[in-house]
This record gives structure tokens, sequence and C-alpha cells, in this order.
């Protein structure tokens, strides 16, 4: 299914868009395919080697590469000042 509608773009990289969708309460971020298989399949690496109780270097080498994409999409975001509204609601559900 395929559908087309406008969006506000906050950031436009080769590899990273951030954008607001007229849907959405918060803008999003967006990732391309090769790089999500990719996340996914550093963690799937790194839970199989806890589960098998086989933790090496290349696990934890696994999980500091997806720590280290998210931060980056997530220093991008808040470089452009989106991360107040998120910021506010993570606030709250922690009180509740």
């Amino acid at each position: 299914m395929s559908e087309r509608f406008e969006v506000e773009v906050f950031h436009r990289t080769s590899g990273t868009w951030i954008f607001q969708r007229p849907d959405r309460g918060y803008p999003s971020v967006s990732i391309q395919g090769d790089s999500l298989a990719l996340l996914l399949s550093r963690i799937q690496s790194a839970i199989k080697q806890l589960e098998s109780g086989q933790w090496d270097e290349e696990g934890e080498y696994d999980l500091e590469f997806v720590r280290d994409t998210l931060l980056g999409l997530w220093s991008i975001y808040q470089q452009n000042g989106l991360q107040d509204g998120i910021q506010k609601t993570q606030d709250q559900a922690k009180k509740e």
C-alpha cells in the first residue's frame, strides 16, 4: 500500500530524515532498510551470545554499534530542538 501526503522536514541527509507527519504527535525519524537490518543483526548476535553465556568482545562491539547509531540519530533530533516534548512525556510517565 502506498500513500502520499505532505510532511514537514526538519532534517534530511542521504540516510536520515526527521519529519513531522500530520497524524503523529511527535516528529518521526526514518532509517534506511539496510541500516535497520544491520541494527537488527547486531542485536540478535549480542542476544545469542548472552543467552549462550559466551559473551565476548564481539558482543560488546555489537551493542556499542547499535548504541552509537541510535545516539547519532538522537543527537540529530536534539540538534533540531525536537526532544523537549518527548522529555516532558517521559518525565510524566516516570511520575505515574
